[in-house]
C-alpha cells in the first residue's frame, strides 16, 4: 500500500514514485489519501498529481482509500 500523508512535499511525492516503481512487481498496489491535503513547497500538488497518474498507469492496481 502507498501511504500518502496529510502534509506533501516534492520530495516525500518523489520517495513515494520510486515505491511505486519498486511495488510494481507485487499483485495489487493500493492507494491511500488523506481527505485533507496540505501541500507544503512550489510544485507539491502538481507532483500529487503526477504520482496519482503514475499508479494509475500500473496493471495491477487496485484502490484508493481515503482517510480523514
Amino acid at each position: 500500500m502507498i501511504n500518502v500523508t496529510s502534509e506533501i512535499t516534492t520530495t516525500k511525492i518523489e520517495e513515494l514514485l520510486s515505491e511505486v516503481s519498486q511495488s510494481s512487481a507485487k499483485q495489487y498496489v493500493d492507494l491511500k489519501l488523506p481527505v485533507n491535503l496540505k501541500p507544503i513547497g512550489f510544485g507539491a500538488f502538481a507532483s500529487l498529481i503526477q504520482l496519482i497518474i503514475t499508479w494509475r498507469r500500473l496493471d495491477n492496481l487496485w484502490k484508493i482509500d481515503c482517510w480523514f
